[in-house]
């Protein structure tokens, strides 16, 4: 079983262009995203995770 993990994301512009590199790596590591909260560009980015589409916006 994976090891689960929630997120809560702040605002702020490279925050949350930094948040992108933080939830690809935890992925990587090999963790379960369960839930997502944010603020302002962190609602942005988990929205788009939540959405699937994290890899569009990141390219």
């Amino acid at each position: 079983m994976k090891p689960s993990v929630s997120l809560v994301l702040s605002s702020g512009g490279a925050r949350g262009i930094a948040h992108i590199g933080v939830i690809e790596e935890s992925e990587r590591q090999g963790f379960e995203i369960k839930s997502i909260a944010g603020s302002s560009m962190g609602a942005l980015v988990g929205g788009i995770y939540a959405s699937g589409n994290l890899k569009i916006y990141r390219d």
